[in-house]
């Protein structure tokens, strides 16, 4: 028998004093608002994502496939 990992849902959550819609973070903030292992789960969100890459190299995986990122690459990501 072949287990699959759990997904996680992830629906979207601003801060108490944020009534906005949109949210821009950088990668430094977005982990400051979970333990390291949250990130380390697979999730499905209910809200659009904009991943931009402004420095360094970055990897996301979107529908189990790992899709690379390097400064200057865009990758949005819709929900479900």
């Amino acid at each position: 028998m072949v287990t699959t990992p759990q997904i996680v849902s992830l629906g979207f959550n601003p801060p108490q004093d944020k009534r906005q819609e949109i949210e821009l973070m950088s990668i430094a903030d977005l982990q400051t608002r979970a333990p390291p292992e949250h990130f380390r789960q697979l999730q499905r969100a209910d809200f659009f994502r904009l991943m931009g890459v402004m420095q360094g190299r970055a990897s996301m995986m979107v529908d189990f496939s790992t899709l690379p990122l390097t400064p200057g690459g865009w990758l949005l990501i819709r929900p479900g």
